[in-house]
Formats: C-alpha cells, structure tokens, sequence
C-alpha cells in the first residue's frame, strides 16, 4: 500500500478544488503535486483512476467509494459532498488530536502527583518510628530511635506507596508496571534510610 504525505481532509479538498476548475477525476489526480508516481503510471497504463486509488492506504477507505460515484455523475454536483466529508473527517481529527493531548496532559499531572506521594509516603514512614520514639520518651522517660526495614510499620507503608503508586499507573495506562513498581521499592527504601542516617537513628535488620 502506498500513504501519501498528506492528510485525508486535505487530498479532498484538493480533489474538490480541482474538480471546481473543471477537471474530471483522473486530470484531478494527476492534478495533485503529491500523488504517488505508481498510481500515476497505473492509470497511464489503462487502469481504472478510482482502481488505481486503491493502492493508496487511506485514513478513511470509504474517500475510494465516494470518488467512483463522483466519477459516476457530473463532478460538479459532487464538489459539495466531497468537500462536506473533507470537513467531517478533519473535525473528527481534530477531536481525536484534542483527546490524545488532554490524555497526555492528564498522564503528566498523574505522573507529577505519582512522584509527589511516593516521596510524601516514604518521608511518613520514615519519620513515623520518630514520633513514635517521642511519644515513648514523654510517657516512659527514655527512647531509643530504632529502625527495622521488615518491622510490621515499615512493610505497611511500603505497601501503601507500592498500592498507589499500581493505582495511578493504572488510571494512565502505563507499560511495564511491573518495573517501575520495582523502581517505586528501591527509592521508597533509599528515602527511608537516608531520613534515618538524617535523624542519626539506628537501623536494623
């Protein structure tokens, strides 16, 4: 198949222009500076210009069956058509582009509010056994600020960045969740430990 460089709207446009002018399909065709030399030298070789059409890969199939019943009926009278279906198809294009560019908007600002809770929650579960140091001091006289990777506080904070952060990967529909949950696992952990060497606590395993 070949594809021109062009968008769909605009081949018709052209077509429709050129048939304004008086041409009939194939002058049409071989009106257009960016038609494919293969269906040029197709419908020069005897073939049927709306057969030779069809070697083009179009966005929209059904512009090959619109021009061969222009070619069917005086082409003026079809200009209006041709140029209402250019309308539609670069309409729903533009609808298409707007959607993909608010899902790649929508997908940043998840990823910003992904980074932004994976560092908040690890922050909270590094200074979590902090608070809970003080809260010994107040009531027995005496703490000391101890950390434990697999303690039950760790593990559930982890699991709770590791469950958002599949969540939010989710909703944006992201490849190889898998790795960046790995990813998510490995800075939760660095944070975690670098708050504690912060607050000169002890960590243990």
């Amino acid at each position: 198949m070949i594809k021109l460089n062009i968008s769909d709207d605009t081949f018709l446009n052209d077509i429709a222009t050129l048939l304004e002018e008086g041409y009939n399909i194939e002058q049409a065709i071989f009106g257009i500076p960016y038609m494919s030399r293969d269906v040029l030298l197709e419908i020069q070789l005897g073939s049927n210009p709306i057969e030779a059409l069809s070697l083009v890969e179009f966005q929209y199939p059904v512009i090959i069956s619109l021009l061969g019943s222009a070619s069917n009926a005086d082409y003026r009278e079809n200009v209006t058509r041709i140029k209402t279906v250019a309308n539609l198809i670069k309409k729903r294009n533009e609808a298409i582009k707007e959607k993909e560019n608010l899902v790649k908007i929508l997908n940043r600002r998840l990823k910003i509010i992904r980074i932004i809770t994976l560092v908040t929650i690890a922050i909270i579960g590094g200074i979590a056994p902090f608070f809970s140091g003080i809260y010994s001091f107040l009531k027995n006289g005496y703490s000391k600020y101890t950390f434990n990777l697999l303690s039950p506080m760790s593990i559930s904070f982890l699991l709770i960045n590791l469950l958002n952060n599949y969540f939010l990967l989710s909703i944006s529909k992201e490849n190889r969740i898998s790795l960046k949950l790995i990813i998510t696992s490995i800075v939760h952990v660095a944070i975690v430990l670098s708050i504690k060497i912060l607050f000169g606590g002890v960590v243990t395993f």
